[in-house]
């Protein structure tokens, strides 16, 4: 049985493998080790990190694990992580970037 929107998820997921595929492999090798040192210093489970092994196309961020008080998140993408640190080094009165 198929969904609506299935042939969207299905094309959104290729284009995100097609990306994943184009990158060079020291992108690909920070953004791995980023999801295993995540696990080894218990921010994530062991869910995640499958997850961010198995499917690292589809992963720019991880829930962190609940021994952290806050629901938040963990940049395991190296490209979002340096556009993240770009937007806390241009101080807290610059609201033009997300909110992460």
């Amino acid at each position: 049985m198929t969904h609506p929107g299935d042939g969207e998820c299905r094309e959104q997921r290729n284009e995100f493998l097609r990306e994943w595929q184009s990158r060079p492999w020291r992108y690909k090798v920070r953004h791995r080790l980023n999801v295993v040192r995540a696990f080894v210093f218990r921010d994530i489970d062991q869910g995640s990190l499958l997850l961010g092994l198995l499917e690292p196309h589809a992963v720019k961020h991880l829930p962190l694990h609940r021994k952290h008080q806050k629901s938040e998140l963990l940049i395991v993408c190296p490209d979002l992580a340096r556009e993240v640190a770009r937007w806390k080094a241009d101080g807290p009165d610059d609201h033009s970037g997300p909110v992460v």
